[in-house]
């Protein structure tokens, strides 16, 4: 009995660690007016905004901080309060920034 309920733990750790993807912070839209970044759940806000601030000064602009969102590549993210599940998705972080000048 105590061997099953270890594999089924098992099994469920491995599957939620599964949904835990380390996304390396990345630039996925840039325009004269506008960069999006894209990272992990847990991205440290300095380093996102310093991604930000590489893109804007592509356009010699500086990044303004507007809102963040959660994306999937798969079917599906459920958020519930501080945690993420994904089902089978990989959900990764946009984080939206004007660039002004």
């Amino acid at each position: 009995m105590r061997s099953s309920v270890a594999a089924i733990l098992a099994i469920g750790v491995i599957s939620l660690a599964g949904c835990k993807t380390v996304v390396p912070l990345a630039i996925v839209d840039l325009q004269t007016d506008k960069v999006v970044i894209q990272g992990g759940d847990d991205e440290d806000d300095t380093a996102v905004v310093a991604k930000a601030r590489e893109g804007c000064s592509v356009h010699g602009r500086i990044p303004l901080y507007l809102s963040e969102g959660r994306h999937c590549s798969g079917t599906a993210c459920f958020s519930s309060g501080y945690s993420a599940f994904c089902s089978p998705a990989s959900c990764v972080m946009h984080h939206l920034f004007a660039c002004i000048e």
